[in-house]
């Protein structure tokens, strides 16, 4: 029986919400899995048939160590899902640079380099004719250290890009009202193989739509168009580093803009499946991962 590591943090010590289903459905395919902390000390993952990031949820608030451990499961020869180049890519959010270069309609982004001159950052945001922004740091997750503000606003108080900028791209982009009326599409895919997609919406008076912030999410088959442009853009995602590699799971972010699919972000690393909406899927991951074992 393969054994494998299902990686988590330490706030999720039992995985969290659908996310438990995975180890009994791994049990049913054959697959024995071990729940283990990233930043658990001694261990062996080498001795795991394949490490599976799930969970690491604090990875951005602890962004050089969780690099350090990389190198570590690199050192060691771990076998890791997805890839550790698609990963290490992934974990910056300056990957979406490159997906604009493969033809992937992304949101449009300023972007603001770590050291950038103050007087410089107010000359990329005079270029700007956004009325209103959302800025975030390129390293980050769950909505972490990301704000909603007028332009205006911005331009006379640089401090939240200051902030950002200590350690991370800043990204400037525009605040997107469909997400807040509409919502955001997240596509799941197992194996390369389209498993099921869900509606994320924000409460009433939020444009955030994570579950840590009050978002719900919903099971929903999404319009044929918009699932044909998810999958080609999952397609395009191959140009990533480590797409030459078998991903276990991708989960492609976007929202509707006029039957256009624009992505958000491609979330490569650790996404939350929304297994709860769609308990089989936790079957589907184990047959994927079974396949690629």
């Amino acid at each position: 029986m393969p054994s494998i590591a299902l990686v988590t943090c330490e706030k999720f010590p039992s995985l969290y919400g659908g996310e438990q289903l995975l180890p009994p459905a791994l049990q049913r395919a054959g697959i024995a899995a071990q729940i283990v902390a990233w930043t658990a000390a001694d261990v062996d993952w080498s001795r795991f048939d394949a490490v599976v990031l799930r969970t690491t949820w604090d990875y951005f608030e602890r962004y050089p160590e969780f690099c350090a451990w990389l190198d570590r499961l690199e050192a060691m020869g771990a076998r890791v899902f997805n890839p550790l180049a698609t990963v290490r890519a992934n974990s910056d959010k300056v990957y979406l640079q490159t997906l604009e270069r493969l033809g992937v309609a992304t949101v449009p982004t300023c972007w603001v380099a770590p050291g950038t001159a103050p007087a410089e950052v107010q000359r990329q945001l005079a270029d700007l004719i956004w009325p209103e922004v959302v800025i975030k740091p390129s390293v980050s997750g769950g909505a972490f250290r990301t704000e909603r503000l007028s332009l205006a606003d911005l331009r006379a108080r640089c401090e939240p890009l200051a902030e950002i900028l200590v350690d991370s791209h800043a990204l400037v982009q525009p605040f997107l009202p469909e997400i807040a009326s509409a919502g955001e599409w997240s596509f799941l895919y197992f194996g390369g193989t389209f498993s099921h997609s869900v509606l994320k919406q924000a409460k009433a008076g939020d444009y955030r739509v994570q579950m840590t912030h009050g978002g719900r999410h919903t099971l929903t088959t999404a319009p044929d168009e918009l699932r044909a442009q998810a999958d080609e853009v999952l397609r395009l995602c191959r140009g990533l580093p480590g797409g030459e590699q078998a991903w276990l799971y991708a989960r492609v972010d976007g929202v509707s803009l006029a039957g256009r699919f624009v992505v958000v972000e491609v979330e490569l690393i650790e996404p939350y499946l929304f297994l709860d909406e769609d308990p089989p899927a936790a079957d589907r991951f184990a047959a994927a991962l079974q396949r690629i074992l």
